[in-house]
């Protein structure tokens, strides 16, 4: 589908979009003490629902791709942080401790990626900021409820494409 053939249409997924977004933003904004989740998580939320209404058809705008996506960026950083609890390990504001953490959660979800072909890139900088920021558990919960409803989302368009891909 391409928003320019097709300006009404487009302009209601754009404002799809930004409406996802804003709900996105005020659901990481009521589940974290700190404002880098809800920015940069709420940028990856923004990332994906542009993916899924500017480019619907893609890969990379699956379900499969963002459920699974999603789920694997989380379960890593889950890992990572239960991990660091287990044995003793004090993040804080050590930004050295934070960089080796956020780039052994980035590395499980990239691989973990490559060797299923799973393609859907914002959900993989959510690891950059669910290891290093607030120890919350209810942002992840919130992500994964927007996550889920980003692989809803995609999967009414691509069948709504597919019934009229005019």
């Amino acid at each position: 589908m391409d928003i320019q053939r097709q300006p009404k249409r487009g302009l209601l997924h754009i404002l799809c979009a930004c409406i996802f977004i804003m709900i996105s933003m005020l659901s990481l904004y009521f589940t974290s003490t700190e404002p880098i989740l809800w920015i940069v998580g709420g940028g990856c939320i923004a990332s994906s629902i542009t993916i899924i209404f500017i480019s619907p058809t893609t890969e990379s705008s699956s379900p499969r791709n963002i459920s699974i996506s999603y789920t694997i960026a989380l379960v890593s950083c889950l890992l990572v942080r239960l991990t660091t609890e287990l044995l003793g390990i004090q993040v804080g504001s050590q930004e050295p401790t934070i960089i080796v953490l956020v780039i052994i959660a980035l590395f499980i979800t990239l691989y973990i990626f490559s060797t299923y072909n799973i393609n859907h890139p914002p959900a993989a900088g959510l690891t950059l900021v669910l290891v290093a920021h607030d120890t919350s558990y209810y942002k992840f919960i919130a992500i994964i409820i927007l996550g889920g409803l980003l692989s809803i989302i995609s999967h009414f368009i691509n069948k709504k494409i597919k019934l009229d891909p005019h």
